[in-house]
């Protein structure tokens, strides 16, 4: 809150803005690259709303290792050292864990690293490391290389040590081009929106102005005024003032001179930069709360626009890394590849599932055990085969025409 005295002319201001420089940082601010991205994740709700549904929703599908056995056989592989290192990691993470960092880390730094650790070809732990925690040695053709600021020696370890995904920058295909690099101006405007936000409620969101006092009134020293002034902050500032009544001296007046939420459009502009967030990550409108415009038909549709336009060309990408960068260890590149389930994601609803299966095979096609499985029921003895086809069995035969029928029940005399 300002408080201006005046005598014809401006005696003193307190709190006055001095004009901030216009903020257009470059586009290598170090700052920027090394903290202002994970400031902007932490400190913008949008942001992370967004974040959060890629990563929840990529970790939640499950990461499968699938061996070519012909042209038409496909088998998936459980049991092998590499199956069993994706299923579990680390003693820490799990393969939900592992592939939620690596999916928070690309939407935040625009690139996303795992430390394969043990021998090559027989990793024994997979570990997910910040982009901000790496510094790359550059080669001819990009990185060779990656220092961790975690290791006390500063030992350079090799590129083949890493699962890497990352967006290429268009002047430099080795740097990554994070979409918050595209929306920092953006967000720099809903942080500092917020910042006024804030201060207003702390110093009291009631009144905001200058006070006048008469141009013939005696002239204060700077200890009158200071008193004043102090005096009036403490009382009405804050929520501890809300709905106070500022009673001022003869001859002064109060003259408004701030704009009021709705003068700043303020909820507009934070809806509009939630939709600038959402579109340049390229999801749905109504996945990330954005309702104006929903109905229940197209929010179901815009779910499947999700996984299929969203978040495919994403899973493709992970699983090109993991083939080209983990399965080439173990030579298996030809004969084995990984694959991301979203099919459980996009079979719609149970009814709509059953009824599909069923058209498709004419018939029941799970036994009575198999179901009562997806129950956490225990088996029956006779629950193994399926049930035949309604209307296919062969109805009972009639009793032969020599056998004598049952007597009529007698009735009650």
């Amino acid at each position: 809150m300002a408080v201006v005295f005046t005598n014809n002319a401006i005696q003193a201001i307190r709190g006055a803005a001095v004009g901030a420089p216009e903020y257009s940082p470059p586009a290598t601010d170090a700052l920027w690259q090394r903290g202002g991205q994970s400031l902007s994740y932490r400190a913008t709700p949008s942001l992370r709303t967004v974040v959060d549904l890629l990563c929840r929703n990529t970790a939640q599908l499950g990461l499968h290792l699938y061996d070519r056995r012909d042209a038409d056989s496909r088998h998936r592989d459980r049991e092998s050292d590499l199956a069993r290192l994706i299923e579990k990691p680390n003693a820490i993470y799990s393969r939900f864990d592992l592939v939620l960092r690596l999916v928070q880390h690309y939407g935040i730094f625009g690139e996303a690293f795992w430390l394969k650790v043990g021998p090559h070809g027989a990793r024994t732990e997979l570990r997910a490391i910040s982009p901000r925690r790496l510094h790359p040695v550059m080669g001819a053709w990009g990185p060779v290389a990656y220092v961790w600021d975690a290791d006390p020696y500063r030992r350079a370890i090799p590129l083949t040590e890493f699962v890497r995904v990352w967006w290429p920058d268009p002047d430099d295909d080795a740097q990554a081009c994070p979409q918050l690099e595209t929306l920092r101006g953006l967000l720099t405007e809903d942080r500092e929106a917020a910042r006024h936000r804030t201060n207003l409620w702390r110093t009291g969101a009631r009144w905001q102005g200058v006070i006048e006092r008469p141009k013939d009134a005696p002239r204060w020293d700077d200890g009158k005024r200071d008193s004043f002034r102090d005096q009036l902050e403490s009382r009405f500032s804050g929520s501890a003032g809300a709905g106070e009544v500022v009673v001022l001296e003869d001859g002064m007046t109060y003259k408004e001179c701030s704009w009021s939420p709705e003068q700043a459009q303020a909820f507009e502009m934070r809806k509009a930069n939630a939709e600038d967030i959402t579109r340049t990550y390229q999801v749905p409108l109504p996945m990330a709360g954005i309702l104006d415009h929903a109905t229940f038909s197209n929010v179901k549709e815009q779910h499947k626009h999700l996984y299929q336009d969203t978040l495919g060309p994403l899973l493709a990408q992970i699983e090109g890394a993991l083939n080209l960068q983990l399965l080439v260890e173990y030579e298996r590149f030809d004969s084995s590849y990984f694959e991301i389930n979203v099919q459980d994601k996009l079979q719609g609803s149970f009814e709509e599932q059953s009824s599909s299966l069923n058209a498709a095979c004419g018939r029941p096609w799970m036994t009575v055990n198999e179901a009562r499985s997806r129950m956490n029921m225990p088996a029956l003895p006779d629950g193994v085969a399926l049930a035949p086809q309604p209307g296919s069995g062969s109805p009972s035969p009639p009793p032969p025409l020599d056998e004598p029928l049952d007597e009529p029940a007698q009735g009650v005399h």
